[in-house]
C-alpha cells in the first residue's frame, strides 16, 4: 500500500503575538484526495499529539470533517 505521511507543526505561539499552529484550510483537501486514491494517510508532529490549529472555520463542511 502506498503510504503519505504529513508533518504538521507542534509550534503554537509566536513569541506572544498570538496563537498559532498548522492552517487547517490546507490539510483537509489532499488528506481527502490521497485517501480517495487508497493511499495510506498518517500525521505526525515533532513534539507528538495533537497539533495545534490555526484558522480553522466551524462553517466550512471539509475542515469540520476532516
Amino acid at each position: 500500500m502506498n503510504k503519505v505521511l504529513f508533518a504538521l507543526t507542534s509550534h503554537a505561539d509566536l513569541g506572544g503575538l498570538r496563537k498559532t499552529g498548522y492552517l487547517v484550510s490546507i490539510a483537509p483537501h489532499p488528506h481527502s484526495v490521497f485517501k480517495a486514491q487508497g493511499y495510506n494517510v498518517e500525521f505526525v508532529s515533532p513534539l507528538g499529539g495533537q497539533p495545534p490549529m490555526d484558522g480553522f472555520k466551524a462553517d466550512e463542511a471539509e475542515q469540520v470533517g476532516f
